[in-house]
């Protein structure tokens, strides 16, 4: 009678766990019936909550292990807006059994997706944002594009082959991951860091910060300079106003007039616009060869006009020289040599010319101690210098390295001709001060001036044939070492020609009383 009990009891027991466990079966079929989130229509009002537009789907399926659907053709509107906020070819969602109940996706892959952001600070017409919250979101092989304000301006366009982010709709921070190519530089992108909770409302005053690593930016989008960058750094801001530090490596930098290449690095501080692409830069340390240079200014857009104009500030110390000329010369070295110093402003504008004919400089410098390169050109300075100072000079003997002169003056560079004006050089012996122009494309030389000479020229042509002393002797008394004598400099770097002007007796004198 007891083992029949026992078993009895067991049964009733078995019977009332399993009439539960149907219970429970049937509530979570109930409740699963109700809740359940994959549904055309939840899907499309999940999603047009989050993005603040209206969703319409062309293909939608269920899945169940795991739970989950897979949308197809979906596209995002705004209202009187063309084209769609986001286009996605095919849209995967997956959840698990406790995420149904809270309203939570495990993963959210996007394929194909095309994302317009209309003109950062516009109205959207919708201010929601969703209770959703997903693990992971994926969204590879993606085109990512900001409009301008400006219709007539086309939209900034990246390409983004990797893109994870986590914890969206979350109440922290998103940490992301991306890679891409820029627009301009045209190059490839690695970044990661984290960004604040999705506020479609506000996206323009959203916070983040991250590194990046970016390599093969080609240059060739200034028009008329050459080389390929690599650059990593630091950001933090918003989309508005992104701080930026990091380095650049230009190893092969090239003015593409001009068959040289030379290293540029830089270290840098600067404000990125990431609506239009527009930058400040607070601080540029720039080493040109072997040559530093600060540079500050900034590189934007200026409406109506397409395109982005630089403007930027350059100054430099006990630099070289060659190093600034060798980039823009044919000639297989610098014209001068020698220590300079300088600060110069630089326009460069968007046009498709080349870097001579669209760049703008004004400036002024200072070239202690230079040398000719071209051993002709310094020959000839020497042997007048040493005669201006009285003294004998051999022929054969002339050493082509040695000091030209101390030179200060202004310039102004405009459709790729410097305009030099209170040029002035010292040589041992001699001083003059000169203007007029130097063609950057044809090497042609202009410049005419005063030369005032410490010695008589009876004392200068002692023992040698100065080409500048033969022509100047006869028209400058012998007790007037320092009488100013009009000279000038003309033809090119290759082949310059020295002389004095020879006019009048009387426009002699009115050129000597200047």
């Amino acid at each position: 009678m007891l083992k029949h009990s026992s078993l009895g009891q067991r049964k009733r027991w078995l019977l009332i766990l399993g009439i539960g466990a149907t219970l429970i079966l049937v509530v979570a079929t109930v409740l699963l019936i109700v809740k359940w989130p994959f549904t055309p229509e939840k899907v499309a009002q999940d999603l047009a909550q989050a993005t603040s537009a209206r969703v319409e789907m062309k293909r939608f399926s269920q899945t169940y292990f795991p739970p989950g659907c897979v949308a197809e053709g979906v596209t995002f509107l705004e209202d009187n807006r063309q084209p769609p906020l986001i286009m996605v070819q095919k849209l995967t969602m997956q959840s698990n059994l406790l995420g149904l109940f809270r309203k939570h996706l495990s993963l959210l892959r996007a394929e194909g997706a095309h994302v317009v952001i209309p003109p950062l600070g516009s109205s959207l017409s919708a201010q929601h944002t969703s209770d959703v919250v997903i693990d992971t979101l994926v969204a590879d092989q993606a085109v990512l594009e900001f409009s301008p304000r400006d219709p007539a301006r086309p939209r900034l366009k990246f390409d983004i082959h990797r893109f994870r982010i986590n914890d969206v709709g979350g109440n922290g921070s998103m940490a992301f991951e991306t890679a891409l190519t820029l627009p301009e530089p045209r190059g490839e992108a690695d970044v990661s860091g984290s960004i604040d909770p999705w506020q479609s409302q506000d996206f323009e005053h959203m916070r983040m910060s991250g590194s990046y690593s970016l390599r093969h930016a080609d240059l060739a989008f200034l028009q008329g300079v050459a080389g390929i960058l690599a650059s990593d750094g630091k950001f933090s801001g918003t989309f508005g106003k992104l701080a930026v530090t990091g380095a650049t490596d230009t190893p092969d930098f090239e003015v593409t007039r001009s068959p040289h290449q030379q290293p540029l690095k830089t270290k840098f501080q600067a404000f990125v616009d990431a609506r239009n692409g527009d930058v400040s830069l607070q601080k540029v340390d720039a080493e040109w060869g072997e040559t530093r240079i600060l540079v500050h200014g900034s590189i934007g857009g200026r409406p109506p006009k397409k395109g982005k104009f630089a403007s930027l500030d350059f100054t430099s110390e006990n630099g070289r020289i060659q190093d600034l000329l060798y980039p823009f010369v044919k000639a297989p070295r610098s014209p001068l040599n020698g220590p300079v110093s300088f600060e110069a402003h630089v326009d460069i504008a968007p046009e498709r010319e080349a870097f001579l004919e669209k760049v703008l400089l004004t400036g002024k410098f200072g070239i202690a101690g230079a040398r000719f390169s071209n051993p002709k050109t310094q020959q000839k300075v020497d042997q007048g210098s040493a005669h201006a100072r009285g003294e004998k000079v051999s022929d054969d003997k002339d050493d082509p390295q040695r000091v030209l002169s101390d030179l200060t003056g202004g310039v102004l560079l405009k459709d790729g001709i410097a305009n030099f004006s209170r040029l002035a050089f010292r040589v041992p012996g001699a001083l003059a001060s000169m203007s007029g122009t130097y063609d950057l494309r044809s090497e042609a030389v202009n410049l005419h001036g005063i030369l005032r000479m410490q010695t008589t020229p009876a004392q200068a042509t002692s023992g040698f044939k100065s080409f500048l002393v033969k022509i100047v002797s006869p028209f400058v008394k012998k007790d007037h070492p320092n009488a100013p004598l009009p000279v000038s400099i003309t033809g090119t770097y290759h082949h310059p020609h020295y002389d004095v002007s020879l006019g009048s007796e009387k426009e002699k004198r009115h050129t000597a009383k200047k």
